[in-house]
């Protein structure tokens, strides 16, 4: 089986990328299966279901540490500011007990998430080991050396909505170190890095790297509510600058 592992950070085109792979009723796909991770995953990556397919979900880089199996890892990155804006407003737009933030209190609590955040470097804890490598996912200690159950709590942890950047352990992590990590993990381990701002050429690549012919994308999900930098004040948006610094180094090599 030749599997693809798109590592899907929240709010860069992820269902938009979607469309390009799901065949429509009666007409024949493009030969790669479209599959978002779910308990069956950890069977999947050895009874070969499929000839070729493409795993997703909002995931970090790294599920070759549980199930053993290199993929090919691609991903497509997104203006960090504007990225994080996006998450923001999208998450807790929900009306979701404990998610759902009213209209006129959003922006006050994107900007004490800010303010609070002892620094907002997501892309780098995304492509480091971290989330695999230092228990900052709970699991029962006895089951440590259980791969299925690991896999899993990893799917779990995707699908729940508490996978936001809200909620990511940044502070107990050091953002040099993710950063450092974080390159070398792209560098040696992706196939392909898009540009969300790009997201024709990155579907470009996605074809010369698959040998297939996709879709054109149908742009969906559009986040109600949402400000843009304009709206924040300069002080916000130099503490976001300051706090993101490590993720734009990353961003500039790689977009």
């Amino acid at each position: 089986m030749q599997m693809y592992n798109l590592v899907h950070v929240p709010k860069t085109a992820g269902g938009s990328l979607k469309g390009c792979f799901i065949r429509e009723k009666g007409k024949k796909g493009c030969g790669i299966e479209w599959v978002g991770i779910n308990e069956n995953c950890y069977d999947l990556y050895r009874s070969e279901p499929y000839e070729r397919c493409i795993l997703t979900h909002h995931l970090n880089y790294g599920m070759h540490h549980i199930t053993d199996l290199l993929p090919n890892y691609l991903t497509c990155l997104r203006d960090p500011k504007e990225r994080l804006i996006s998450e923001f407003f999208y998450h807790h737009s929900h009306q979701i007990p404990g998610i759902y933030i009213p209209a006129d209190k959003i922006k006050d609590e994107f900007e004490n998430f800010i303010i609070n955040a002892e620094h907002l470097n997501i892309y780098c804890y995304n492509f480091s080991d971290y989330h695999f490598l230092t228990g900052s996912l709970p699991f029962e200690k006895d089951k440590a050396d259980d791969k299925r159950y690991l896999f899993n709590r990893i799917w779990q942890r995707a699908t729940t909505w508490n996978y936001m950047s809200d909620s990511l352990p940044l502070n107990k992590s050091d953002a040099e170190e993710l950063y450092n990590k974080a390159i070398m993990n792209i560098t040696n381990e992706f196939s392909l890095v898009g540009n969300f701002h790009k997201l024709d050429k990155f579907i470009m690549g996605m074809e010369e790297l698959m040998a297939v012919k996709l879709k054109k994308p149908l742009y969906i999900n559009k986040t109600h509510n949402k400000i843009s930098l304009k709206d924040l004040s300069k002080n916000i948006v130099k503490i976001m600058d300051e706090k993101m610094h490590y993720d734009y180094m990353l961003f500039s090599k790689f977009s």
